[in-house]
């Protein structure tokens, strides 16, 4: 069998071109057709990229956050064991972890532990930097 297929295009307007079945592919065979990805396998690679990098401790907590939030409830243990392996400070992640390996892994202790760890963080630098006013010259060794 053979096909005759008149072209439009370029210099060959008006041409005649005379194309055996053999030769005539469609337009699925020449595309490489990606594959789907699921929710899931998002989920994933969401997981497994969790870091802290340079994102203060709370930022990087809220990014996770949404995380636990789209994955199904099964997954609690494996997101709270890849955040806190993405946690940047070392002290920090151990604090964590002990914690953690105390009262169980779960997203939910994970978070409160990282809150109260900022939050006692917050508490000491405000200590350690709040002078009473007219007392700065002493502190800096200043004289009039």
């Amino acid at each position: 069998m053979s096909l005759t297929l008149t072209l439009q295009a370029m210099s060959l307007i008006g041409s005649v071109v005379t194309v055996t079945s053999s030769q005539v592919t469609t337009v699925a065979d020449e595309m490489e057709l990606e594959p789907k990805v699921s929710e899931e396998d998002v989920l994933f690679a969401e997981i497994d990229a969790l870091e802290q990098g340079r994102r203060e401790l709370l930022e990087y907590l809220g990014s996770a956050e949404g995380v636990f939030m789209r994955a199904p409830a099964q997954w609690e243990r494996y997101i709270a064991e890849a955040f806190v392996a993405g946690i940047a400070n070392e002290g920090v992640r151990a604090l964590v972890e002990g914690d953690l390996d105390r009262e169980g892994w779960t997203w939910q202790r994970a978070s409160e532990t990282v809150r109260r760890i900022v939050d006692q963080g917050e508490r000491k630098r405000r200590k350690r930097y709040i002078v009473p006013p007219g007392e700065m010259e002493g502190y800096m060794n200043i004289t009039p």
